[in-house]
């Protein structure tokens, strides 16, 4: 399942609902879908600072874990023409973690919305 938040987080994740046993969260501090769609976005591995990458995984035990990169990894990430909430895509990343890890393929994000705040009484 793959979402784009209303707060420009870009969720890549394995299955569909509970707990991510893995995937890739990449955070655009705040960017809304309309802003991305259309765009496409080069970062090289000596950037100073990058887009927010958490990567979550369980270890062999089954136990949760993460690591979160903010420069060192190189993506690109190719966004298509935002059309009835979905956002296409298509996305190169790969992490400095030990393992190399990387992620490639295409993607549909399902493009949410914020929520209405409700006024206070």
């Amino acid at each position: 399942r793959t979402v784009l938040a209303a707060d420009g987080t870009l969720i890549l994740r394995y299955g569909t609902k509970g707990t991510m046993d893995f995937g890739v969260q990449i955070s655009f501090a705040g960017a809304k879908p309309e802003s991305l769609a259309g765009q496409t976005l080069n970062i090289m591995t000596d950037a100073e600072k990058s887009a927010r990458v958490l990567l979550r995984w369980n270890d062999e035990a089954g136990t949760a874990q993460k690591a979160i990169f903010d420069n060192g990894y190189a993506m690109r990430l190719e966004f298509g023409a935002l059309a009835n909430n979905h956002l296409p895509g298509k996305i190169w990343l790969c992490l400095p973690d030990p393992e190399k890890s990387y992620i490639l393929g295409n993607f549909i994000a399902e493009a949410r919305k914020a929520k209405a705040k409700t006024p206070k009484k």
